[in-house]
């Protein structure tokens, strides 16, 4: 009987130590949720793929990604089933549920598509926008200052709205927007590409959150320091670079507040 509780009591406490151990390697393993973007997080050698690898690789931790629509992995961080996400707009008021990194990790110009003979202003702007139907996805038209726009999930939906007329102007990322109307005029039936114009309305500006937790903290504070690391021996600049992107203005205003 005595030898028995003596290789229970054996067999109990090798499974607390690989509990323990099980738990100390997911405190280095960030839970990274997120849409799939061209060029952003849609493969290893995307933007935020390869920025976040580098940030976190220094900091001791390893990201894995998950691949869920961009709500859900909102959701997933403000419920602690994931570590990080982004981008989103910058909060004016802080969420409850979740921590947003002080600068943003992508900086993008804004594009609006729209038939010419709709559209009477040479240049426009944000005030110009509010005059017609604008089309996008969530969260693009907070992100250049237009509230009163038709959020869409779906990129070529917004495309064939404009393209059949029942949306005056889509509006995106120049990325995303380029790319979503060159894959898709073979949907919208009749559609000439001389009677359509594209113009810059703006930059867009985009941040990564984490949990409000105590874990939450940590990985955002770990974020933080891996970005002004990299900022500072000149990796992030190539990394934006290489991938058609700039490195954040507001990102080497808060490095170099960092050093008064």
């Amino acid at each position: 009987m005595m030898i028995r509780i003596y290789f229970i009591t054996l067999l109990f406490l090798g499974m607390m130590l690989n509990s323990i151990s099980l738990a100390y390697a997911n405190d280095k393993q960030i839970i990274w949720a997120t849409d799939n973007w061209p060029g952003i997080s849609d493969n290893d050698n995307a933007l935020y793929s390869t920025l976040l690898k580098e940030i976190f690789a220094s900091q001791g931790y390893k990201v894995k990604k998950i691949v869920i629509p961009f709500k859900r992995a909102i959701a997933f961080v403000d419920h602690h089933k994931a570590d990080f996400t982004g981008g989103i707009v910058k909060e004016i008021i802080p969420s409850s549920l979740h921590t947003q990194a002080p600068f943003p990790v992508l900086v993008s110009p804004v594009l609006a598509f729209y038939r010419k003979s709709t559209i009477t202003e040479k240049d426009m702007d944000i005030s110009d926008l509010a005059r017609y139907r604008v089309v996008a996805s969530p969260q693009i038209g907070r992100s250049i200052g237009l509230n009163d726009v038709y959020e869409v999930t779906n990129k070529v939906q917004a495309f064939l709205m404009v393209a059949k007329g029942r949306a005056d102007i889509y509006i995106d990322n120049e990325g995303e927007l380029l790319g979503t109307v060159s894959n898709n005029v073979s949907r919208a039936v009749g559609y000439d590409a001389d009677l359509f114009e594209t113009t810059l309305v703006g930059y867009s500006s985009w941040y990564m959150i984490a949990p409000k937790s105590r874990r939450g903290e940590t990985i955002m504070q770990a974020y933080i320091a891996g970005t002004i690391s990299l900022l500072n021996n000149g990796k992030i600049e190539k990394i934006y670079k290489e991938r058609g992107f700039i490195v954040p203005p507001d990102l080497i205003k808060y490095a170099a507040g960092l050093k008064h």
